[in-house]
């Protein structure tokens, strides 16, 4: 994995993030009790030079800043975020990303690590790392070792902060984005038989979240980031009819856009679907 590619993104990504929006972020994960005050004031002014080192556009005297911050301080999740933030300004997604995982692994809802996580995590989807088949040796390379391995009769579950990689084996079998998803809405209430035609078509990726398990299949070797004809289908999860109804009248209106010429056909229909 090329990580030069992802310099523009993450410049794009993080442009929003001001110096305040830092130091309040700090402000509300400080030290508060006596015996610590005197150490979290002079880790609050070293975490401050390296805003004022980030702001001037010097990232590597931000990253030794917030590296002094996060030594002194490992369990505060704004230090580790900063120091997330200089490495995608020095166009570091490697450490960017393993920064990122401290954060979240310290404080799972830190709202801004989520989303550049997410970000990352997209980014590494769009690359084909977690395509159907793609080999677990690849993953562990690009992404580290899993925060937590759960071993399952036909492989593993890999989990990196709110998302996880099912295993096959050792090749990927879909992916899971744990976001507030209930568990007991994923078992199928019931199946659904489609044939293709005679040509190679394979599963090419899956994905499960809150709203959505989604399957995508292309004819070999076409992939989810190549092709020329795919076929999806996908399960809404958790939603209630009426905006259920306008979702997929506005995903039927986007495919006639697409391809006049395109199919759509209602399968079946109840009150309460």
């Amino acid at each position: 994995m090329n990580f030069k590619q992802f310099i523009g993104l993450t410049g794009m990504a993080l442009a929003s993030y001001t110096v305040s929006s830092f130091v309040s972020s700090v402000s509300a994960n400080a030290q508060t009790t006596q015996e610590e005050t005197q150490t979290g004031d002079q880790v609050q002014a070293i975490y401050r030079q390296g805003v004022a080192a980030l702001d001037q556009g010097n990232t590597a005297s931000a990253q030794r800043h917030f590296q002094s911050a996060v030594s002194i301080m490992p369990d505060n999740p704004a230090y580790r975020y900063a120091l997330s933030v200089s490495y995608a300004k020095a166009g570091d997604a490697r450490n960017m990303w393993q920064a990122l995982r401290h954060t979240l692994a310290i404080d799972a809802g830190h709202k801004q690590a989520q989303k550049d996580f997410y970000r990352l995590w997209t980014y590494f989807d769009q690359q084909a790392l977690f395509n159907v088949g793609a080999p677990a040796e690849r993953i562990r390379q690009v992404l580290g070792e899993p925060d937590q391995i759960i071993p399952n009769p036909h492989g593993a579950v890999w989990r990196y902060a709110y998302m996880s990689l099912s295993l096959a084996g050792n090749r990927v079998f879909g992916t899971t984005d744990w976001t507030d998803l209930d568990p007991n809405l994923i078992p199928p209430r019931a199946k659904l038989d489609i044939t293709l035609d005679e040509r190679d078509w394979q599963v090419s990726h899956r994905a499960a979240s809150r709203y959505n398990v989604m399957t995508e299949y292309t004819v070999a070797p076409q992939t989810v980031q190549n092709w020329q004809e795919l076929f999806s289908t996908q399960r809404l999860l958790g939603m209630a009819s009426k905006p259920l109804r306008s979702l997929l009248a506005s995903m039927r209106e986007q495919s006639f856009q697409a391809d006049p010429n395109a199919y759509w056909k209602v399968l079946a229909e109840t009150d309460d679907s």
